[in-house]
Parts: C-alpha cells; sequence; structure tokens
C-alpha cells in the first residue's frame, strides 16, 4: 500500500484566504456536538493537513458518512468543496463534500506531528509573526 500523502500547509493556507483545490487531510477526531436545530446532529472534525490541525465543522448532508462509520478517526480524505466563514472574530472551516480515500483502521493513527494552529498562528509566508516589546 503507497504511503498518504497530505496536503502540507493547506489548512493554514485555507484559513487565510487561498482556495488550494481538492486538499487532502487527515481527520483526527470526531465530535457530535450540540445543535441548536434539533432536526441534525452536527459533527466537529479534527482535520490535519500533517502540519497543523484544526477543528472544522461538517455540513450536515455528510452526516451519513460517520453513521455508516466511513468517516471515523483517522481517516483520510480528499476535500472537494470547503468555505471558510468568520464566527465570532475566528475563522472555521465548513466541509461541504468529501471523499474517504482510506479508512482509519487502514492508516491506523496520526500522519506527522501536527501542531494546534490555535497555539501557532504563522502567516501564510511562512515567517514567525514579529514580536511585540518585551
Amino acid at each position: 500500500m503507497a504511503a498518504i500523502q497530505l496536503s502540507n500547509g493547506s489548512i493554514q493556507a485555507i484559513l487565510d484566504g487561498q482556495n488550494p483545490e481538492r486538499p487532502v487531510l487527515q481527520v483526527l477526531n470526531v465530535k457530535k456536538i450540540q445543535s441548536e436545530n434539533a432536526n441534525a446532529d452536527r459533527f466537529r472534525l479534527q482535520m490535519s493537513d500533517g502540519r497543523f490541525y484544526q477543528p472544522c465543522m461538517l455540513a450536515t448532508q455528510m452526516n451519513d458518512l460517520i453513521y455508516s462509520d466511513q468517516l471515523d478517526k483517522f481517516c483520510v480524505v480528499e476535500v472537494e468543496r470547503y468555505i471558510c466563514n468568520t464566527i465570532h472574530e475566528r475563522r472555521i472551516i465548513i466541509i461541504i463534500q468529501l471523499k474517504v480515500i482510506r479508512s482509519g483502521a487502514e492508516v491506523g493513527g496520526p500522519i506527522g506531528h501536527p501542531q494546534s494552529l490555535d497555539l501557532i498562528r504563522v502567516p501564510a509566508n511562512g515567517q514567525p509573526p514579529p514580536r511585540g516589546p518585551p
């Protein structure tokens, strides 16, 4: 089985307003969250590009992939459609359509050593943010 190549840096690029085409990401965690709309479950996915990880929301029309256990922890997906919105002064990626490339059981664990973008916010040019006075 060939090694999986994630789209390194694509999460940061999306959050910075770029539009990487069909990024390949790994699901590190799936969590059902409380929803104001009782008609549909909402799921938060912890997504990794191998370099960084970031919470993302799954559009409700993709819930069947979770219910059928196709979209699970450590699976690798190709994100076919997404949008990035600002909610409460925070950028959030909403995954509208994706395709599972490898199941979590096949992958068996995290790929790379991703770090949280909440803790490390690096501009798209790769340079660390300027430090303020001590």
